[in-house]
């Protein structure tokens, strides 16, 4: 007879073994044993759960909002970020947190980016004034020169769908924040509600 472990799920297959030892029945057992996903989710998280389970925990709230966008640059800075990252929104307040940029093969050596510095913004959302879409030459134009908003013409109707827009994102009492956030109509929709 075969000596049982003492481990559970290595009893289990064991004893299974013992009985089924040329079934398809044990593959399909084992895969149910480890499903770690099914069956043992808090212990097994990916990166972006803990990612954004740390966010809430320094933030003190859950995610209320959240999407991929791309920070141009504040208008006004002649500073221009161009990185990815996300926005979302905790406790009424919208972050930014943009991510490094890697070079593939700077990755493939463990490398990093000696001139990243790591943007982090955020703002509460009773201070937002408006979102207004622009095209890419008006928005470079906002991020490069001090301008006034008011002057910066709206991308509307026909160009719209045919040229690449950012959003000034217009802030109460601090420059605008020139941005391209990918899920804007749910973050429309978000701040209607």
């Amino acid at each position: 007879m075969k000596e049982l472990s003492a481990a559970p799920v290595d009893n289990l297959k064991s004893l299974v073994s013992l009985y089924l030892p040329d079934s398809v029945f044990t593959g399909y057992i084992e895969s149910i044993l480890y499903d770690e996903e099914r069956y043992m989710p808090s212990e097994k998280m990916s990166e972006a759960e803990k990612f954004w389970k740390a966010r809430e925990e320094a933030y003190g709230g859950r995610i209320e909002f959240q999407s991929y966008a791309v920070l141009l640059g504040e208008a006004g800075s002649g500073h221009f970020n161009g990185r990815g990252g996300l926005c979302f929104v905790i406790g009424g307040r919208f972050y930014f947190e943009d991510f490094e940029k890697q070079n593939a093969l700077m990755a493939l050596f463990g490398r990093k980016d000696a001139d990243y510095e790591k943007t982090e913004i955020s703002f509460p959302l009773e201070d937002l004034k408006g979102l207004k879409k622009v095209s890419e030459k008006w928005a470079r134009t906002c991020v490069s020169e001090k301008m006034e908003e008011e002057h910066v013409p709206e991308l509307k109707g026909l160009p719209a769908l045919f040229t690449r827009g950012y959003w000034l994102v217009q802030i109460e009492n601090r420059p605008s924040l020139v941005m391209e956030i990918m899920d804007i109509e749910k973050f429309k929709v978000f701040l209607a509600s």
